[in-house]
């Protein structure tokens, strides 16, 4: 088969990384005085709670979240997401999630790494992670600034594996897929090699019944 054929996905949050990115960059952002909010904490646990249990409400929940960046210049926000990212996210890359990456790349397949989380965020973590390729939820941006509105399908749920489909134009020869949680299900069952990360409870008993392979990384 060839390798070019054969594609490696990764999700992010909890995967790749021991964390939660978008939750962090707020915490980050509240910290330095970019976000003002009340109870941060409180709302974003919130938000938690009902992506674990499959019931975000993602109109909803991405006005929240991309809040703080309406009216910001791309390169502005990126700046931050950069300083968030070597000092929050860099420590918890997960060391085994990184090497399986690089043995699919080394091997020749392509690889990408696709998440829920709004695109500036994705975009700077895999900068310093070095993957080039990415999905994640767009935003829409005018005369360089942000408008606070998303853009685009989100990628989250059904709507990553969608978005994975538009990417590489359909399904690749062989699709290796990682993610630890319920909300990947379209992603993991689209795959060839479904691959099952520190699982969230719903997920692992998917995994259990269909046989996949879990990793506790």
């Amino acid at each position: 088969m060839n390798q070019a054929n054969r594609v490696a996905v990764f999700d992010l949050d909890h995967t790749l990384i021991d964390t939660d990115s978008a939750n962090g960059f707020g915490l980050w952002a509240h910290r330095q005085g970019l976000w003002q909010v009340a109870d941060l904490e409180g709302q974003l646990a919130h938000w938690h709670r009902l992506y674990v249990a499959g019931a975000l409400p993602v109109a909803q929940y991405l006005e929240f979240i991309i809040s703080p960046l309406a009216g910001k210049s791309v390169a502005e926000v990126a700046a931050w997401v950069e300083a968030f990212a070597r000092e929050e996210v860099l420590p918890k890359v997960r060391p085994q999630a990184m090497a399986a990456l690089e043995a699919h790349r080394a091997a020749g397949e392509r690889v990408l790494v696709a998440s829920a989380t709004i695109a500036p965020i994705v975009a700077g973590i895999c900068a310093l992670l070095g993957v080039e390729e990415l999905i994640a939820t767009e935003l829409a941006v005018m005369d360089g600034r942000y408008t606070g509105q998303g853009m685009g399908v989100p990628s989250i749920g059904p709507g990553k594996a969608w978005r994975l489909g538009q990417l590489l134009g359909g399904k690749p020869a062989f699709l290796t897929a990682y993610s630890d949680s319920i909300n990947d299900l379209a992603l993991l069952s689209l795959a060839d090699s479904p691959q099952v990360v520190t699982p969230d409870a719903r997920l692992a008993a998917v995994a259990e019944v269909n046989g996949w392979p879990v990793h506790h990384w």
